[in-house]
């Protein structure tokens, strides 16, 4: 799963199909049904789907939530993460205050 935790893509579809691929097939089976979704009070839409058609789009001033679910079906325990970024207009600025150990992402 390695990357550029600033990585944002500019569509829900960009979005959805550049994390899609940073996850592991071994893991697909556990993982969430969303790749990100918006941070609100409501149903945090727009909510980008792992696969499939995806709704919304992504604008300056959004709040997302990216976050996934790795854990192998074979395996007693799994891992969430989850990153908070503000789409900017010129990408995205992440807004969690813990880093992550890089030595464990991969």
């Amino acid at each position: 799963m390695n990357g550029d935790r600033n990585a944002l893509a500019a569509s829900p579809e960009d979005l959805a199909r550049s994390l899609s691929l940073r996850l592991p097939a071994e893991f697909h089976p556990l993982r969430y049904s969303f790749n990100a979704d918006g941070t609100g009070m409501g149903d945090e839409f727009p909510g980008v789907l792992f696969d499939g058609p995806q709704h919304g789009e992504l604008v300056t001033g959004m709040v997302m939530n990216i976050e996934s679910y790795v854990g192998a079906p074979s395996g007693a325990e799994g891992v969430k993460l989850e990153e908070r970024a503000v789409i900017g207009d010129d990408g995205p600025q992440i807004l969690s205050a813990a880093p992550f150990d890089e030595r464990l992402l991969d």
